[in-house]
């Protein structure tokens, strides 16, 4: 079989990716973890090479085998075996067509320079420039470079070898934070040093030593001549590798931010990485953010960042116009007391939809308890979990219900309150038209924690549930609960449609959005 594989690194102490004579590679490292599990030599290919001190969030690679291990055991096994410089994020099966490098259709690449005072902690992770930079000269000098150019100017490639030096950029985007600038570049692939050469040129313009024009006349490809500007090694990182999907106009309207506290990155970053994996429709719905109640932050976000989470994704809907459309909701509790806050966000505009999930027993008014995830889930506690569900589904608020079998990640056996709460659930669900979610993060979590071996079930979604599902004829959505923009890429999304197909249920790829007066 092939194995696909996602692996992030530190490339502070490596001499590069690809394999040489002298000094330590990541594809070495690599390679001899894998031979001491199948014991005979695995080559591995991976998607490109990275330069000496350059890091990886998402390079992928590929191997062949005949070993046959699940996925998990795949990725526990490796890392084992691996420094903890190296770390493998995910496996999974792929056709013996697929190839990392050559499949790959977008690569997506971020550099980190500094302008504050040296460092010596951030040495190997970003380029201290430490320095004043036109920041404003530099985004505006970067749409110079978006779509199709010849770039044998901002390389290092051989003119004699190098087939052809055109690549095509689909995104550039120069943004700052505090004393930190932040450039992220997508294009159908890059040459060697070009992402770097790039960045330096852009930086000897924000300096004053160039301009614009001297930009347009290297990039118009009549002759060699490169510019002589790199930026250094340690700022780069390959973010992550896009390959062509069989799915069709894909769309997630469950994505988290920052402020729920346990999901990661910028809002724009969410928005980035749904491009370039080929999402036309992202919803951020992220954790309920209640007035007044600013320190239960693990469970829901702060009440006082609701108005900087609506006023974010509202710039990002007009800055991404036209290249992916983006919705503004909140995934939500029910609790009776919570009912017309939740209704006024709607009736007013400030949301377009919320969705419901149903995570918690109960609702003091400052913090919730009682998470229905977790283990020894009674059958009073699967009653309790239905009675609230059916209630919620009632009030017309929620435009679908997430994860709506998360009652099983706490309980080991299907009993007979377990089966009416799903009977429960999608009959009502089927009464008010309102979908019911495939849950990605459920997948996520079995294959990355356990306890459960994927083969045999998954926390959710549960099987003898989603047979319900099928009996009563419920709509389905599939959401990816996204916590990290990496999450975009990751092998639950292909487990959580082979899983919609194998129970024979149709998947919807637009949410209607309930209409609230």
């Amino acid at each position: 079989m092939r194995i696909k594989a996602v692996v992030e690194y530190d490339g502070s102490n490596f001499v590069g990716y690809q394999i040489q004579n002298e000094g330590r590679t990541i594809q070495a490292e690599i390679q001899k973890a894998i031979e001491k599990i199948t014991r005979v030599p695995t080559p591995i290919v991976a998607s490109g090479r990275t330069d000496a001190l350059v890091h990886a969030k998402g390079q992928v690679f590929h191997f062949e085998t005949t070993m046959d291990l699940t996925f998990a055991q795949w990725k526990k096994a490796i890392n084992s075996y691996l420094p903890e410089d190296i770390h493998i994020l995910s496996c999974e099966e792929v056709p013996s067509d697929f190839h990392a490098r050559y499949s790959a259709i977008a690569k997506h690449y971020e550099y980190i320079l500094s302008l504050d005072e040296y460092s010596p902690i951030e040495r190997k992770y970003v380029y201290q420039l430490c320095r004043y930079l036109n920041v404003n000269s530099m985004q505006k000098a970067a749409k110079l470079f978006v779509g199709e150019h010849d770039f044998r100017n901002f390389c290092a490639n051989d003119e004699e070898e190098t087939k052809s030096f055109v690549r095509t950029i689909t995104f550039f985007e120069i943004h700052s934070v505090e004393k930190r600038i932040h450039f992220n570049l997508i294009g159908n692939g890059f040459l060697r040093y070009e992402v770097r050469m790039i960045i330096g040129t852009l930086i000897a313009l924000a300096l004053g030593q160039i301009n614009e024009q001297y930009i347009l006349d290297k990039l118009s490809g009549k002759s060699k001549d490169p510019v002589p500007y790199r930026a250094p090694g340690e700022g780069l990182y390959l973010v992550d590798v896009t390959y062509p999907t069989t799915q069709k106009d894909l769309a997630n309207y469950h994505t988290h931010t920052y402020r729920c506290g346990h999901a990661i990155g910028r809002d724009e970053e969410y928005v980035i990485s749904a491009i370039n994996a080929g999402y036309k429709v992202l919803g951020f719905s992220d954790h309920m953010m209640v007035p007044g109640i600013d320190d239960d932050i693990w469970t829901r976000g702060k009440g006082s960042e609701l108005p900087g989470y609506l006023a974010s994704i509202e710039s990002l809907k007009k800055k991404y116009a036209g290249i992916i459309e983006i919705h503004t909701g909140l995934e939500a509790e029910y609790f009776p007391e919570l009912e017309e806050w939740e209704r006024s966000l709607l009736k007013s505009g400030q949301l377009e939809y919320l969705i419901f999930a149903n995570h918690y027993r109960s609702f003091d008014g400052h913090a919730f308890a009682g998470y229905y995830g977790a283990g020894n889930t009674s059958d009073e506690d699967v009653r309790k979990y239905q009675e609230m569900s059916v209630r919620a589904l009632k009030t017309g608020l929620f435009s679908y219900f997430a994860h709506p079998d998360l009652f099983m990640a706490g309980k080991l056996e299907w009993t007979k309150a377990c089966e009416e709460c799903a009977y429960a659930i999608c009959h009502t669900a089927k009464e008010l038209d309102i979908p019911l979610e495939i849950n990605q993060g459920g997948i996520r979590y079995t294959i990355e924690e356990g306890p459960f071996d994927y083969h045999e079930r998954f926390k959710y979604p549960y099987f003898k549930f989603w047979e319900i599902v099928k009996e009563v004829g419920n709509k389905v959505v599939i959401g990816v609960d996204i916590h990290d923009p990496k999450e975009f890429g990751h092998v639950a999304s292909k487990l959580s449609y082979e899983f919609a197909d194998k129970m024979e249920l149709k998947v919807m790829s637009r949410v209607p959005f309930k209409k609230i007066r």
